[in-house]
């Protein structure tokens, strides 16, 4: 059996050990508790910088430098050389060459479809054709010849064309709206007067001759005055409207009463526009349904239709007196004369002589004891054939 101390001597030991571990443990806690919470040393502020104040610079002392002598310039001899003679060139004798024949000019080519004159060759359109010249037009521009409608109005309205300058004529056979009217109208200008309480407008040319020639009539004791008012003078398009399908009524409802045209035909040409009504009476004048003054007359006789009247290029006039031999030949006197046939009380200002007038392709037609001077539309004389 073991002794009793030597078994005790062990756990002594252990017990020693654990103490001072515990001890140490203890010493390292504190110290290292007093390492945490003590406080940090403040850092230095460095103070500002104090600039140090430098000598000033001492300004630069000029050095001078002594001139550098040039060496005198070196005087060259000139160099003649002598001029080299060429020798003689002997040219060898000259070859005969062929003449140059240039080739024959191309034959003119035919003028274009559009250059030929498509209009007839009467006295009436060559002289309309040098008037246009001489204005610096061209009678295909004033009318289109492939239309019929305005091929017979240009025949039928187209003295009026030839009117003598000043007086300028409208720019084209039928004006194509109101602002056209009005247009052509304040370049033409216009002179108004007051006519027996009538208002009377026209171009400033055909006033100042009308008001002469009224000035005649009163010395003479006639009178000369304006048809139906205003409208004698100067129209408008929308009245020109107006009294062109006054017309065409009428003469529908004449036709249509001794059975030459039916409801349907009414209705139908009563929903054209003018250009296209002109057409249809036209074909139905050409049938002997005539649509003038009490249907014995074409419409063209008694009213224009829109767009064509001469009335609306300021150079016509309808009078009252036109049945007064005298009255007649006192507006002859001062350049107005009758120019659409059937139609008397309808003046047109020319600004010409009678005498001239067939120089202009007009010729005298007479009915009923007055004279109209209208378009001369005789053909040419056909060439005689060789024999």
């Amino acid at each position: 059996m073991k002794n009793p101390a030597t078994i005790a001597k062990p756990f002594s030991t252990l017990l020693l050990l654990s103490s001072a571990a515990t001890c140490l443990f203890l010493a390292y806690s504190c110290l290292h508790q007093s390492t945490i919470t003590a406080p940090k040393p403040a850092l230095p502020v460095p103070a500002p910088a104090v600039p140090v104040p430098q000598p000033p610079k001492p300004a630069p002392i000029p050095v001078p430098v002594p001139p550098v002598p040039r060496p005198p310039p070196v005087v060259t001899p000139p160099v003649v050389i002598a001029p080299v003679v060429p020798p003689p060139v002997t040219l060898p004798p000259a070859v005969p060459t062929a003449p140059v024949v240039k080739p024959a000019a191309p034959p003119a080519a035919a003028p274009a479809e559009s250059e030929k004159d498509s209009f007839p060759k009467t006295p009436f359109h060559q002289a309309l054709r040098a008037a246009m010249k001489a204005r610096g037009m061209k009678l295909e521009d004033i009318c289109d010849a492939a239309n019929p409608a305005a091929l017979r109005i240009l025949e039928e309205y187209g003295a009026v064309l030839l009117a003598a300058e000043p007086a300028k004529t409208p720019p084209a056979c039928i004006f194509a709206d109101e602002a056209a009217i009005q247009k052509f109208q304040a370049s033409a200008g216009a002179k108004e007067t007051d006519a027996d309480g009538v208002r009377l407008t026209l171009q400033p040319a055909a006033m100042d001759s009308l008001i002469a020639a009224r000035a005649e009539a009163k010395l003479a004791g006639l009178s000369l005055t304006p048809r139906n008012g205003e409208e004698a003078g100067r129209r408008s398009l929308d009245e020109s409207r107006k009294l062109w399908s006054a017309y065409v009524e009428d003469g529908l409802l004449h036709w249509l009463h001794k059975g030459r045209l039916t409801r349907r035909d009414l209705t139908r040409i009563r929903k054209l526009n003018p250009p296209a009504q002109l057409g249809e009476v036209m074909k139905l004048e050409k049938r002997g349904l005539l649509f003038g003054l009490n249907q014995d007359k074409s419409i063209l006789r008694s009213a224009a239709p829109p767009g064509c009247s001469q009335h609306l290029s300021l150079l016509a006039l309808d009078v009252a007196e036109f049945a007064d031999p005298a009255i007649r030949e006192i507006l002859s006197r001062h350049g107005w004369f009758q120019t659409v046939g059937g139609d008397y009380p309808h003046f047109t200002w020319l600004g010409v002589p009678e005498a001239r007038l067939p120089e202009l392709g007009l010729r005298s037609s007479t009915a009923s004891g007055q004279t109209f001077w209208v378009p001369d539309l005789t053909p040419p004389p056909k060439p005689m054939a060789d024999h």
